[in-house]
Parts: structure tokens; C-alpha cells; sequence
């Protein structure tokens, strides 16, 4: 998974890396693929405080109206889980870990799934009968995967809720696979997708074909993505971890979105 080590993306004083500005400059149209929670907003404590602010929502419907950038947010996310501002923004969103689709043109849904929701509501019970009464843990169903959040329990109960979900899981090792994000383990689909393989089926698209992919995330799950656009495109993992296939690296959020703002005011100068 991990490369050499990323580069840093700012030079000095929001200064990209040559090599990117040159790529971003020459692209006749660009992809940008971004993941939501820990890019787009930082990680908060439950799911309802990671909102986004008035500047990255607006940051997102200019470069969303940009007539040569496309925009796709790449999230775990389900749908409904989505803040409705991010919705409306008019971006093509890849849920679920990208085994939905949701463009302007249409929706699509990895077939395999429909077979796998009984596995998942019987995953989701027996988490929550043997680990719903630690306290500060949070048990979710989504529509294909069991999510469980332990950002708010004591490191003492970590390593047991570890094992215990290790063991739910056993009856279900063909259907479901157990994975693990930033505080939280994740029972999804035991299918070959990612969301490496979203953002491979976006930029296969009409509307997307051509486009330099520009894909920035933070978590694990992010790692396809980066993986699937090894020398295809500009990858940019978020935080201070040098173990990630990304080619660059930037610190926080709000370096993400001073460099989201820059592609829109490079583009702009292009289209003038």
C-alpha cells in the first residue's frame, strides 16, 4: 500500500508542487474525486457535527459550474447520510464506499448487493446485543454495511470491541468483510469494489472521459483510490501519516480546500 512516502503538496506560501501546476494547467478538463469526512469537513465526534462550512459548499457549486471540471464526492457515507448542502451542490456522488453511483445522468448499484441485506440486518443485531451497552460506542446500519464508531469509548473497551466484532463476523466471512477506518470498524460487502473502483467506473463515463482525476482523501478506505490512479492521475492523502499510496500530502482540511480553491482560480484565468 505505502510508496516511498508522499510529497508535501505546497512548496511554501500555498505554492503548489511544479509538477502538479504544470498537470493541472495542461488538462483540457479535470476530475476532481473527493472523500468527505477528514477532506471536505475534519472528523468530528459524531457523524451530525461533521458539517460542512459556508466557504466549502461554495467552493464546491463554483467548481461544480466550472464548464471543464468535473465533481464527484467519493464518501463511506450513504446517501442519507450525506448533508443535504453537499447534495445540493450539484456534485456526482459515489456512496457507500462507492458501490453507488448517483450522477446527473443516472444511479447505479453494484448488483451483488441486494443479496447481502439479510447478512447485514443480522451483522447489525448481533453488534448491537453484544456491544451496545459500552458506553460511547455507536452501532449504525446502513443500507449495505454496519459501521461501529468508538471515537467516544475508552481505549480499555477498544481491543474487545475488536475481537468481538471479529467473532460476529465468522458466519458471515464468504458474504461480509470487516475493515478498519479512523475509530471505526466497518462490516461491508465482501465484494470486489472500492472506492478505487468507483472512481475508475466515473472517469469510464462520457462525462468524465479524458479527464486528469485529481483524487484527495485521508482514511484507509481512500488507499484504493489512490492505488487505482498510480501514475494516472494526482493523488493527495490528508493528515500526517507518510504510510499512503498518495503521491502528495497536505496537513489539514483547510489545506485541502486552499488548494480546491486554486484549481477553481487556475481554471478560471484558462477559460478568460
Amino acid at each position: 500500500m505505502a510508496n516511498a512516502g508522499p510529497r508535501p503538496l505546497f512548496m511554501r506560501n500555498d505554492v503548489v508542487d511544479p509538477f502538479v501546476h504544470r498537470r493541472l494547467q495542461g488538462a483540457r478538463t479535470l476530475a476532481l474525486f473527493l472523500d468527505y469526512d477528514g477532506t471536505l469537513t475534519p472528523i468530528a465526534a459524531t457523524r451530525e457535527a461533521a458539517v460542512p462550512g459556508g466557504r466549502t459548499v461554495r467552493l464546491l457549486r463554483a467548481l461544480v459550474a466550472s464548464p471543464d471540471i468535473r465533481v464527484a464526492i467519493v464518501t463511506g457515507r450513504s446517501l442519507s447520510h450525506v448533508p443535504r448542502s453537499i447534495r445540493r451542490c450539484g456534485a456526482d456522488l459515489a456512496v457507500d464506499h462507492g458501490v453507488r453511483i448517483v450522477s446527473r445522468q443516472a444511479v447505479w448499484t453494484h448488483p451483488a448487493l441486494d443479496d447481502l441485506k439479510p447478512d447485514i440486518r443480522k451483522v447489525y443485531a448481533a453488534a448491537e446485543e453484544r456491544l451496545g451497552t459500552i458506553p460511547g460506542i455507536r452501532i449504525e446500519q446502513k443500507r449495505w454495511s454496519v459501521d461501529i464508531h468508538y471515537r467516544q469509548v475508552h481505549p480499555r473497551h477498544v481491543a474487545g470491541i475488536r475481537a468481538m466484532m471479529t467473532r460476529v463476523m465468522g458466519p458471515y466471512a464468504g458474504s461480509l468483510r470487516l475493515t478498519h477506518g479512523k475509530k471505526v470498524l466497518e462490516a461491508r460487502p465482501a465484494i470486489s469494489w472500492s472506492k478505487g473502483h468507483a472512481i475508475l467506473k466515473l472517469l469510464e463515463s462520457r462525462e468524465y472521459k479524458g479527464a486528469l482525476p485529481v483524487f484527495i482523501g485521508d482514511d484507509r478506505t481512500d488507499e484504493d483510490g489512490f492505488l487505482a490512479l498510480r501514475g494516472r492521475g494526482i493523488t493527495i492523502h490528508v493528515g500526517r501519516s507518510r504510510r499512503t499510496a498518495a503521491r502528495y500530502t497536505v496537513r489539514t482540511v483547510p489545506d485541502v480546500l486552499v488548494f480546491l480553491a486554486g484549481v477553481l482560480a487556475c481554471r478560471s484565468r484558462d477559460d478568460a
